[in-house]
């Protein structure tokens, strides 16, 4: 659902800087609408590149239980030696079973971390660069003297 919906504002983003190119004058220099288009598109294919990053490292998420339901190996011999390898082989599946549950249960921990500071990262670092951006181009537009 993410990469989709970063996929459909990529696309609104292209569409909208199209737009503006149509309809502005050609310059031989970068617009403000141009630079506030290229960051937007910019954080977008960050956001993009932070799901397939966590995707990759962590996992999608999903829980994959076929590890725990492996049919184990019935013998009809009630021979002891039989019985002596049917038990070994029970308690190395349940310490495999205990450690890939930790591991998942570390990398379960990790991503939800990773995915809370993209969360919160994300939009404070947009806020800050619309402050500074448009407090930047409005005092330019104010005192069109102070500019090169």
């Amino acid at each position: 659902m993410q990469v989709g919906l970063n996929l459909i504002l990529v696309l609104t983003i292209v569409t909208l800087a199209a737009a503006a190119q149509t309809n502005l004058p050609k310059v031989s220099y970068i617009k403000p609408l141009d630079l506030w288009l290229i960051t937007c598109l910019l954080f977008v294919f960050a956001a993009l590149m932070t799901i397939a990053y966590i995707n990759f490292m962590y996992g999608d998420g999903l829980i994959d239980n076929n590890d725990n339901n492996q049919s184990k190996s019935q013998y009809g011999n009630n021979d002891d030696q039989m019985v002596k390898i049917n038990l070994t082989e029970d308690a190395e599946d349940e310490q495999n079973n205990a450690d890939a549950e930790k591991n998942r249960t570390t990398r379960s921990r990790k991503r939800n971390r990773t995915l809370c500071i993209a969360r919160v990262a994300f939009p404070c670092i947009y806020i800050i660069f619309n402050i500074v951006y448009w407090s930047y181009y409005l005092n330019q537009s104010m005192n069109p003297g102070l500019s090169n």
